[in-house]
């Protein structure tokens, strides 16, 4: 779904956009069965084509280092909160090493993997209050 894999779509065929499009749907049922805030993250791509426009999108550096590049966008629903950026003007030394990272099997995970701070400061923007008890490391 992503535009990186545009390359590949024609021949992986429809099928394999059926088969994506089903998964987000399932997805996306789940998530609002929880009746919790709710956010799937996918990068630019056809998601938007297929479904509608993201609610927010952001850069791994607006919220954590190693500051890198890579514009990912976030569906949300059920009063999703989308943390505040920590960096509001892009860095001069944000990295390429997502977008540059060399082949190999373990690529794709690697390039999938929500970034720490990020996923924090949902975390926290979502339930404020577990900030504040006496049980969470800060």
């Amino acid at each position: 779904m992503a535009n990186s894999g545009n390359r590949y779509k024609t021949d992986k065929g429809l099928e394999a956009l059926y088969e994506a499009l089903g998964l987000v749907i399932a997805c996306k049922r789940i998530c609002e069965a929880s009746e919790a805030p709710w956010m799937l993250e996918n990068p630019i791509g056809s998601l938007s084509t297929y479904w509608r426009e993201p609610d927010f999108t952001f850069h791994p550096w607006e919220y954590t280092t190693p500051r890198e590049r890579k514009r990912t966008c976030i569906w949300a629903g059920n009063n999703f909160v989308m943390p505040v950026k920590e960096v509001f003007e892009e860095p001069a030394n944000v990295g390429d090493r997502v977008w540059k990272m060399p082949p190999g099997p373990d690529r794709a995970d690697k390039r999938s993997v929500t970034p720490e701070g990020f996923a924090q400061a949902v975390f926290y923007a979502n339930f404020p209050w577990v900030r504040d008890t006496a049980h969470c490391a800060h």
